[in-house]
């Protein structure tokens, strides 16, 4: 895997964005726009720079709404006031002046109680261990219904660790059958962590995102590409 490369591309409105180039052992050119608003493509080694920008004018569509969608998306920095989502449900945020140092769940209502209220670093770890923590039942508990799907293939039943990631909500190594999940998708409803848990058993059938690999998706999940945009929603609440 290569140190990852910048560059710049002019599209056909004349809108001129950066994108970061990582040359790995992947089959095809990949694109991934995050919540942050970069491009980050990922390519084979021997695929030269030509194709892989040839590529992104196709994907000129998908580049130009994502960006716009993002641009409109709400700027969250952990107020009182602002909409959070758990389990795809929205919670208003309270934050209290307090000792606690604590985030929980009170009806409607999100509180965080922290003695510095002010402290974008100290709400921002206190959001994260708050999604940590419920990660862990939520995330046990979509493997548990997505391989039962899987369990007759000859999948077998992956080591699954969490973690904060900011460009993909799963990764996997089939060598290794261990499955990195995104501690973010506590924020999202059980259909669009399936998705992604899916997804991911699905790369012990196939390792690369060939036709044959959607094929396998789309027997588990028909709806797959639906739960997927659902959760690219959810994006702006992964601070």
């Amino acid at each position: 895997m290569s140190t990852p490369t910048r560059y710049t591309i002019t599209l056909s409105d004349r809108t001129v964005v950066t994108y970061e180039l990582q040359r790995k052992a992947v089959k095809n050119i990949n694109l991934r726009i995050p919540g942050d608003g970069k491009l980050y493509v990922s390519a084979p080694p021997a695929v030269p720079r030509s194709r892989i920008e040839d590529f992104l004018h196709r994907e000129e569509a998908f580049i130009s709404r994502t960006l716009a969608t993002l641009q409109k998306a709400p700027v969250l920095t952990l107020q009182t006031g602002e909409t959070y989502y758990v389990q795809g449900r929205p919670y208003i945020l309270r934050v209290i002046h307090g000792p606690a140092e604590a985030m929980w769940l009170q009806g409607n209502t999100l509180c965080l109680e922290t003695e510095s209220d002010t402290d974008w670093e100290t709400r921002r770890r206190l959001y994260h261990a708050f999604l940590l923590q419920l990660s862990q039942p939520l995330l046990t508990a979509s493997l548990t219904r997505c391989y039962a799907r899987v369990k007759a293939y000859g999948i077998p039943v992956p080591r699954v660790t969490i973690r904060f990631m900011q460009t993909r909500w799963g990764s996997c190594t089939p060598a290794r059958q261990t499955i990195r999940l995104n501690a973010y998708l506590a924020i999202m409803p059980d259909a669009c962590i399936d998705q992604v848990v899916l997804h991911e058993l699905c790369h012990f059938l196939e390792a690369n995102h060939s036709a044959r690999f959607y094929a396998w998706l789309s027997r588990f999940m028909p709806d797959w590409k639906s739960q997927k945009k659902a959760l690219e929603s959810y994006r702006p609440y992964c601070i």
